[in-house]
């Protein structure tokens, strides 16, 4: 008989069905999704281009003069009357000038480049961090069918006891008590997995699917050695990083523009005169053009002031991007802390959880063989059941932090899926 109650509990337990995870949409389906639909992505790449077209004029010459004029009342020369002028003219600022500003541009559209890779990575790390809560609720939600296939089964094993008069009615009331506890948190936990898929539709930008293809199992590995490689590699990797080296060479070379805008500018051209000729003589070189070439100016900054300003400016910006970023980098090197300790304590948490399921296991089957033979009561086998479902979905709580630590370390230390 208690062979034969085992063997029931056994394939009630085994043959437990939950409803499906998988379908067709993948966690890299959903963060191309995000990064066609999200607008701030697509505002920074709108923004660099922008910084691109103003770089390819901002780097050119100042556009050609050329201006023609017609006399009314000519002027007389020893060859005869002037009628028509026509001059044309370039200028050209000092040297640097305009390869300094553009370059200046080129280096803010980077730094904005820089920004959206950021924001593309934290989009990653939010999608695939919700992408693991969904994981999780589904799991518990799992376990907890388990649990309610296994109540079940042992109710029935109690109702047999029952019948043939080896166990109390109240034992199987007991048991009522739990399944009715069961059915009320797996639906609490459909509720939270419904959360979780809207917060994905949220960062996606459009509607998923139900069925999302979810990992069998969570495989446990720091994305680094240890937190001295983690920092180093954010220090020189990390998009916000680059972001601010690139803002400090931009507003240098915007500070050594303004420095050359301070100097002469040279313009240079030329003046055609078209001249009449007489009819009151006769000359060899009667009614002959004039051409008047070179022409040479210059533009004297008197104001210089004004130059000075404009460099003292850029100083001051390039000192604030170098400000902003070592600011940024105590951030997130107390973020790279943070995250590398909490990770840390996951993993210690999961060992112990392991270990404790196992035991409590092993505990289990031995007080089910003593249920069966009278020596142990129901109340305490209904403890040791609640206490293993209890470390089951801490097992699983610290599997997932440990991944939401992992992807925030990554995060911080700017390493793209």
């Amino acid at each position: 008989m208690k062979r034969t109650l085992l063997a029931m509990l056994f394939v009630f337990t085994a043959g437990t069905g939950v409803r499906p995870l998988f379908g067709q949409t993948s966690l890299d389906e959903l963060i191309s999704l995000a990064e066609q639909n999200n607008p701030s992505l697509q505002s920074l790449e709108s923004r660099s281009r922008a910084l691109e077209a103003k770089a390819d004029y901002s780097g050119s010459l100042d556009d050609l003069k050329v201006s023609a004029g017609y006399m009314l009342q000519p002027v007389e020369t020893r060859v005869g009357p002037q009628r028509l002028t026509a001059s044309v003219s370039q200028s050209f600022p000092w040297f640097g000038v305009l390869s300094s500003k553009e370059e200046s541009i080129l280096l803010q559209a980077q730094a904005v480049r820089q920004d959206r890779i950021n924001t593309r990575n934290r989009i990653l790390r939010d999608i695939t961090n919700a992408y693991f809560d969904l994981y999780s609720v589904h799991r518990t939600e799992r376990y907890l069918k388990e649990e309610r296939d296994y109540l079940t089964a042992l109710k029935a094993i109690t109702t047999s006891r029952y019948e043939a008069g080896s166990s109390r009615f109240s034992d199987i009331l007991r048991i009522d008590v739990r399944l009715d506890g069961l059915t009320n948190r797996i639906e609490n936990v459909g509720a939270e997995a419904d959360v979780i898929h809207a917060r994905l539709e949220e960062l996606v930008g459009e509607p998923i699917p139900m069925g999302l293809v979810l990992p069998d199992t969570l495989i446990q590995s720091p994305p680094f050695e240890n937190i001295a490689i983690a920092r180093e590699r954010m220090k020189s990797a990390h998009p916000l990083m680059k972001k601010y080296a690139l803002l400090e060479q931009s507003f240098e070379q915007k500070r050594q523009s303004a420095t050359a805008m301070g100097y002469p500018m040279l313009t240079v051209g030329a003046t055609y005169i078209m001249i009449d000729e007489r009819t009151d003589a006769v000359l060899s070189d009667n009614g002959r053009d004039a051409i008047v070439f070179p022409q040479v100016g210059i533009s004297l900054p008197i104001n210089r002031g004004k130059y000075s300003s404009m460099t003292e400016e850029a100083e001051l910006e390039r000192q604030m991007a170098q400000q902003d970023r070592q600011a940024v980098a105590n951030q997130l090197s107390r973020q790279l802390e943070e995250s590398w300790n909490a990770m840390e304590d996951a993993q210690r948490d999961i060992t112990t959880y392991q270990r404790q399921e196992s035991l409590l296991r092993k505990t289990r089957d031995i007080v089910l063989e003593e249920y069966t033979t009278d020596v142990a009561g129901i109340d305490e086998l209904l403890q040791i059941e609640r206490e293993l479902i209890e470390y089951r979905v801490r097992l699983l709580d610290a599997q997932v932090d440990f991944e939401h630590e992992k992807m925030n370390i990554r995060y911080l230390t700017g390493a793209e899926e």
